[in-house]
């Protein structure tokens, strides 16, 4: 019997995942927010109403934090009173009268409310400590092109990548001429050359640390998904900051 319950009690410990953090810890304040179930200003896409402990929660920035969709995709370990989670940036907090809390005086996320129970129960105010960490995405990097995306203006949101996104950068069909490519609101990644986009098109896709992966959509359609050939690494003994 004692055997026995030993071996399940390993079994149980191993099903969680151990995030890889790439930030030292930061002190901060959260409170919660609802109608987070389609997605948010970084287009990532909806949510379940799943729950639990090894979720992947919504989170919101404060406008500052945020920084013009920098932050869009990265995740982070949050540490309250009551517990801990994960959480990936999907919108921002508005420095606004509405929500005077996100003015910026220290950082500030804003919760999904089916998540905010694990950290500080039914409180809807509190401190936390928090860092960033490796997304555990087990797939590779995809991209989803927009509502109107065509051979004109070429635009896609990236998902899934394990750290954050420096520069995204693309070339048309038997080209060697590349373009740096801008992200636009919505955290959208626009192609334009001023006329008809010679496919398929090669995209590379920067990680915060410096490695790419690379996508190759053969043609101009809109709301279609391509994978990359792979995801971002996730670095060893690099740290990053937070707020840059």
């Amino acid at each position: 019997m004692k055997m026995f319950f030993i071996l399940f009690v390993f079994g149980i410990a191993t099903l969680e995942k151990t995030l890889t953090p790439i930030s030292s810890c930061t002190k901060g304040r959260i409170t919660r927010y609802t109608g987070w179930e389609n997605g948010g200003s970084c287009s990532l896409g909806k949510h379940t109403n799943a729950t639990g402990p090894t979720y992947m929660y919504p989170i919101s920035p404060n406008q500052a934090l945020f920084n013009e969709h920098l932050q869009c995709g990265i995740c982070y370990e949050i540490v309250g009173p009551k517990g801990t989670i994960r959480a990936r940036v999907e919108n921002y907090c508005p420095a606004g009268d509405k929500d005077p809390l996100c003015h910026g005086d220290m950082f500030h996320l804003d919760i999904a409310h089916n998540g905010s129970k694990y950290l500080m129960g039914d409180g809807s105010v509190a401190n936390v400590t928090f860092r960033m960490v490796a997304c555990d995405f087990d797939g590779n990097i995809r991209i989803k092109t927009g509502d109107t995306a065509s051979a004109g203006w070429y635009n896609f949101v990236v998902l899934d990548h394990k750290i954050g996104i420096r520069s995204v950068r693309a070339k048309e069909a038997n080209s060697n001429v590349w373009n740096n490519l801008i992200r636009e609101n919505a955290n959208q990644w626009t192609f334009w050359l001023g006329k008809q986009l010679t496919f398929p098109i090669t995209i590379e896709i920067y990680s915060l640390a410096g490695d790419f992966v690379t996508v190759k959509p053969p043609e101009a359609e809109a709301n279609a998904y391509y994978t990359a050939d792979g995801n971002f690494k996730v670095p060893d003994n690099l740290w990053f900051d937070v707020e840059s």
